[in-house]
């Protein structure tokens, strides 16, 4: 883990971390629900992918915690409403534009402004998140292969193969099983703490 950080609170940096803690607890919830949804629709290997990035996101969570929490403030579980179940197609559209509009404005903003503040240890808790947000907008892609059509699943996502996935319950860094690292490339966890999905 970095250092602890010494410097003093800055709102605006603790406003964009709440509102991420907000939408990430839901992003996770949301994700279980439909990784369920996608078992029962006889879709394994996208299940196991959804399954996951949902921890991968609860994981996500607890950094943006521990940073509210090392600016000095607490943080409360939002509500989270059950979806309502969508066809497969649809659900995985739905959380990639959820991630990619995280991409594109929410986590380079948090990122700026914790650098700005010079809280470098904000910066690279959230630079981790944002580097996770981005492979999970990978895998979610090539489970449905890259050129996805509108309303038709990709003959790879209806194959019945399942990779397994390992997962680093520091930072919710994904890799395949079969191709982990000694450690995590991001935050140098040793593999023999990864947590396993198949």
């Amino acid at each position: 883990m970095p250092d602890e950080p010494t410097t003093p609170l800055w709102q605006e940096s603790l406003s964009q971390l709440h509102e991420l803690y907000r939408i990430t607890f839901r992003q996770s919830h949301n994700t279980l629900q439909q990784a369920s949804q996608l078992s029962a629709d006889s879709l394994p290997a996208i299940a196991v992918i959804m399954r996951v990035i949902a921890e991968s996101e609860r994981i996500h969570c607890r950094i943006c915690q521990r940073a509210i929490e090392s600016l000095g403030d607490n943080v409360s579980a939002p509500s989270t409403p059950d979806a309502e179940p969508q066809p497969t197609m649809q659900v995985i559209e739905q959380k990639l534009a959820q991630k990619e509009r995280l991409n594109r404005e929410t986590l380079p903003q948090a990122i700026g402004q914790a650098l700005s503040d010079e809280n470098r240890y904000i910066a690279r808790m959230l630079t981790w998140y944002n580097a996770n947000n981005n492979h999970h907008i990978r895998l979610l892609k090539a489970s449905y292969g890259e050129d996805m059509e509108l309303g038709a699943v990709s003959d790879g996502a209806k194959k019945d193969r399942t990779e397994a996935y390992y997962l680093c319950p520091t930072c919710g860094h994904i890799e395949i099983m079969e191709l982990a690292p000694y450690c995590c490339p991001h935050c140098m966890t040793s593999r023999s703490e990864f947590m396993l999905f198949k």
